[in-house]
């Protein structure tokens, strides 16, 4: 994820390297710029607005990497013949990890803006989801019955115009057998 004051100088400069995350953590592999093949661990669960870049990475060749390596820049990576780190993820839960030491590398494309509602907000919405959805079955309903209801009024016309058309036809039978 990304904080709305860094969006318009991450677009305009690119990305900054650094050593922490946003929470002030040590990153595992160094001063660079850290992405993931799921946004899943960026999005947040906190409530209220959030924002996300899709970018476009040049991972050159990447240098698996399977622990923390704190002490990790573009010089040393360079030394060893790569252009990125691959931390593959190392359960169900995790995403696979790329880490690159040149901005240069990374264009940010797209800057995704979503919103997570409060529980209650949510809870809300789902009922009144599920409250629309009894009411578009009520309906349903409703209206099959008067379909129905039509289907039947049809058929006793037509029944009704037979005998109509048998009562009128039979007088001119007599008539024409007298």
């Amino acid at each position: 994820g990304v904080r709305e004051t860094d969006c318009a100088k991450i677009a305009e400069n690119g990305f900054d390297m650094t050593t922490v995350d946003a929470a002030g953590v040590a990153n595992p592999f160094g001063a660079g710029v850290y992405f993931s093949t799921s946004a899943a661990p960026f999005m947040g669960c906190s409530a209220g607005s959030h924002k996300l870049f899709l970018c476009e990475v040049a991972l050159g060749k990447s240098m698996l990497a399977q622990a923390s390596q704190l002490a990790l820049n573009n010089n040393s990576l360079s030394r060893a013949g790569f252009d990125s780190v691959h931390s593959p993820k190392k359960s169900v839960e995790d995403c696979d990890l790329w880490t690159v030491y040149d901005k240069a590398q990374a264009l940010p494309g797209y800057l995704l803006s979503y919103d997570v509602q409060p529980r209650a907000v949510a809870a809300q919405l789902l009922q009144e989801m599920v409250s629309l959805e009894e009411r578009r079955r009520q309906q349903a309903e409703q209206m099959a019955k008067v379909l129905q209801e039509l289907e039947e009024t049809k058929r006793e016309a037509a029944e009704m115009r037979l005998r109509l058309d048998g009562k009128v036809a039979q007088p001119v039978h007599e008539k024409e057998a007298v």
